[in-house]
């Protein structure tokens, strides 16, 4: 997803990974964002995150996450530039042993 989220987009992906799952698939969907406002005035947010992702990923002997989050999230480093609202180390970032892959997705135009 570029710049917005679109409501339509989330839902048309938990409505195919609820297909998946009838279909006997072992798929499913994890809320990782804690959206509490404490961790955000104390900038624990990506710490909370990556803990919520770490135990999923842990539950998965065999299995692979897919993490769907905005591009600052996903970045493995904090630029040496980044502007000081980033957070000082992003949720990829703590979650370097797990040897992560991120794709940023972009368009020219549109959301």
């Amino acid at each position: 997803m570029v710049a917005r989220r679109r409501s339509e987009d989330v839902l048309a992906l938990i409505q195919r990974v609820g297909r998946l799952k009838i279909s006997g698939r072992d798929v499913a969907i994890l809320p990782f964002d804690p959206r509490d406002l404490r961790c955000y005035r104390r900038g624990t947010c990506e710490v909370a995150m990556a803990q919520v992702l770490r135990r999923a990923h842990d539950g998965l002997p065999r299995g692979r996450l897919v993490v769907v989050t905005g591009n600052v999230h996903a970045m493995h480093l904090r630029p040496a530039d980044a502007p000081a609202g980033l957070p000082a180390q992003p949720m990829t970032a703590l979650l370097q042993d797990l040897a992560p892959y991120s794709v940023n997705v972009t368009a020219a135009r549109g959301a």
